[in-house]
C-alpha cells in the first residue's frame, strides 16, 4: 500500500510536469504579447474661456472690454483646480501617452502698453507647468517628448495692459521606472490650412496643427500623432487632416495611433465631418463606440453636463486589439470647486499593437 501511495504521488509529479510543459508556450506568448500593450490618452485641457467672442468686437473699445471679460472667465474657470482633477485622472487610468490640446500659456505686458506686437512676457499662467507640478505631487513622473505652439495672440485689455495668449499641443510620455515606451523622434507640425479672424486692431491667424513623436513598445515602433483641427471651420479642419494625412501619417505600414481633437463628429451634415472622414478613408478605424465628448459651457459651471458631440477621437491604422476604452470627466462627481475638468471630456483607451 505505501509502494502504491508513492507510485500515485510520482504519477500526479509527473502529470503536473507534462501540463506546465504544455501550457508553458501559451504562457509565454501572453506575456510577450502583454508587452505591446500601450494605454493612451486625449485630453483637452481648455484654455478658459471662448476666445472666438474678440471676434465680435467692432471698435477698440469693445475689443478691449471682451478682451478682460475674457480674462476674468479664464480666472473663473480656475485651471490650477482643474488641474487636480485632471491629474486624478491620469493617476486612475495609467497612460502610457498623453495627447493634449489647448495647452495655454498667459502672459500680460507692461502697464498702459499696447504697441501691436505679440511681446508681453511676464506670466500669468502656464497650464503644462501647472499640470505638471500636480502630477509630481502624486508621486508620477511624465515627461514632455513633443511640444508645438500653434496660436499667438495679444490683444490691449481694460485690465490697463495687454494679454498674451500662446496656445499649443503637447504629447507627454511616463517616464521612470515605470516607463514601457522608448521615444524615437518628435514629430510636430502647423497646418499650413489656417483660418484668420479681423479684429479692430489685426488680422488674426488661428493657427492650429499637431504634436506626436515615433516611439516603440515592445520591440513595437509605432508613431503617435495629438492633431487640433479647427473649430469655426469644417472645410479647413477636413483640409488640415488631409494635409496631416498626407505627410507625417503616410506611411501605411507604420503602425499610427491619432488621438486628439479632430473638431469633427461623424453625425454632422456636410463640412463638419470632414476632418473624421478624412481619417476614415485614409484606412483609420475608431477605437470606441460613438460618445459625446463636448462641450460644457464657456465658464464650466453647468449643472449638469451638456456634452453632444463626438469631436474627439482615438483612431488607429491598421486595426488594433482594444483591450481597454473609457470617457473620463463627463460625469457630474468628476466637478472640481463646481467646475468640470473641461469643455471635453476625455478618451483612454488601451491597445495592444500587433
Amino acid at each position: 500500500m505505501q509502494w502504491m501511495s508513492r507510485h500515485r504521488r510520482a504519477l500526479a509529479v509527473a502529470i503536473a510536469a507534462l501540463v506546465a510543459l504544455a501550457f508553458a508556450p501559451a504562457a509565454v506568448a501572453a506575456k510577450g504579447a502583454s508587452k505591446r500593450n500601450l494605454t493612451v490618452m486625449s485630453r483637452n485641457l481648455y484654455l478658459g474661456a471662448d476666445i472666438i467672442k474678440l471676434a465680435s468686437a467692432p471698435d477698440l473699445p469693445t475689443e478691449q472690454a471682451n478682451a478682460k471679460a475674457l480674462h476674468d472667465t479664464v480666472l473663473a474657470t480656475n485651471f490650477p483646480a482643474r488641474a487636480k482633477e485632471i491629474a486624478d485622472e491620469i493617476k486612475r487610468t495609467k497612460p502610457d501617452v498623453i495627447g493634449l490640446q489647448e495647452v495655454a500659456r498667459y502672459f500680460r505686458g507692461a502697464d498702459g502698453v499696447h504697441d501691436g506686437v505679440n511681446n508681453a512676457t511676464t506670466p500669468l499662467f502656464d497650464w503644462l507647468q501647472i499640470l505638471q507640478g500636480e502630477l509630481r505631487a502624486r508621486g508620477l513622473n511624465y515627461r514632455v517628448v513633443s511640444r508645438q505652439d500653434e496660436l499667438d495672440v495679444e490683444v490691449p485689455s481694460d485690465d490697463g495692459y495687454d494679454i498674451r495668449l500662446v496656445l499649443g499641443n503637447a504629447v507627454l510620455v511616463k517616464a521612470g521606472r515605470k516607463a514601457r515606451v522608448k521615444v524615437i523622434s518628435d514629430r510636430n507640425g502647423i497646418f499650413t490650412n489656417q483660418l484668420t479672424v479681423p479684429l479692430p486692431d489685426q488680422q488674426v491667424v488661428l493657427k492650429r496643427g499637431y504634436a506626436g513623436f515615433v516611439g516603440s513598445v515592445g520591440g513595437r515602433r509605432f508613431l503617435f500623432l495629438d492633431p487640433h483641427a479647427e473649430a469655426y471651420s469644417g472645410d479647413i479642419a477636413g483640409a488640415q487632416l488631409q494635409e496631416m494625412l498626407d505627410t507625417v501619417a503616410s506611411n501605411r505600414k507604420l503602425p499610427t495611433i491619432l488621438a486628439g481633437d479632430f473638431n469633427s463628429d461623424p453625425a454632422q451634415a456636410g463640412a463638419d465631418a470632414k476632418a473624421y472622414n478624412a481619417a476614415i478613408g485614409a484606412g483609420f478605424v475608431n477605437t470606441g463606440k460613438r460618445v459625446s465628448t463636448c462641450c460644457q459651457d464657456e465658464r464650466l459651471d453647468n449643472a449638469q453636463s451638456k456634452l453632444t458631440q463626438w469631436i474627439d477621437h482615438v483612431l488607429v491604422r491598421p486595426k488594433m486589439r482594444v483591450l481597454r476604452w473609457q470617457v473620463i470627466g463627463n460625469k457630474v462627481g468628476d466637478k472640481v470647486d463646481g467646475l468640470w475638468p473641461s469643455d471635453h471630456a476625455g478618451l483612454v483607451v488601451k491597445l495592444r499593437l500587433r
